[in-house]
């Protein structure tokens, strides 16, 4: 289990206001109803963005109103219905994937080489978001061209093998040239330059997609999209 980062939490909530201030900043709070928070939720919608981050943003908005009506001295008296504004996810699974292009485009705003790294291994091996951070270099098989993860590495709990692409064959080469220098103790394969773990690349992630004006994008689609790539290739893949 990855443990809850407050800072990327922060880091969510301050584009959330962003966004919100450009929409609703010249309103006064007692005019934030329930039309007004529909045409938001439209408007980001027609925009591409993301069912489930659509949601956040206006959760964020519910927080930022209840905080105003709950002071000593409340800055509004009563709240808009939020019934229906906050659509269950349930029935909104992501389907989606990601084109080359839009690809990379988020690889290129990626500010740092390790989360580069990272990401074309989630790309290149349809591993889901937090796999790579357990992968040990004696998981590697450059020769044969695999990567064998183990029951215990993988949510399905069955041995999984997995073919290095030319482009995941690049960035292995490339860690190995600098763990030369930096070794790990752990013999992680996905390492920053110093030789320490790779632990997550969400915030960089978050960052990358918002600068591409990607935010519909979410991590799973590489997975979906790797899949597909093989599904078409004739490779039988278990998601």
């Amino acid at each position: 289990m990855v443990a809850f980062n407050p800072l990327n939490s922060v880091d969510r909530e301050k584009r959330s206001f962003t966004l919100l201030d450009g929409f609703f900043g010249d309103l006064l709070l007692v005019d934030i109803g329930r039309t007004r928070i529909l045409e938001y939720r439209k408007k980001r919608g027609v925009e591409a963005v993301g069912f489930v981050t659509i949601n956040r943003e206006v959760s964020f908005l519910r927080k930022l109103l209840n905080v105003a009506a709950s002071q000593e001295n409340p800055v509004i008296e009563s709240l808009p219905r939020f019934k229906g504004l906050l659509p269950s996810e349930t029935n909104n699974a992501r389907t989606g994937t990601i084109d080359a292009e839009d690809f990379a485009a988020i690889l290129s705003r990626m500010k740092r080489r390790p989360a580069q790294r990272y990401l074309i291994a989630l790309y290149e091996t349809a591993m889901r978001r937090d796999e790579p951070t357990k992968v040990t270099w004696d998981k590697i098989d450059l020769k044969a061209g695999l990567i064998r993860l183990k029951a215990e590495d993988v949510k399905e709990k069955h041995p999984r093998r997995t073919p290095i692409s030319w482009e995941l064959r690049q960035v292995l080469e490339e860690l190995q040239a600098e763990q030369r220098r930096f070794p790990n103790v752990g013999g992680y394969v996905f390492t920053r330059k110093n030789g320490r773990p790779v632990t997550s690349i969400r915030t960089a992630f978050e960052r990358a997609r918002h600068a591409a004006k990607l935010d519909r994008v979410i991590m799973h689609d590489l997975r979906r999209t790797t899949i597909s790539r093989w599904t078409d290739l004739g490779s039988r893949v278990t998601l």
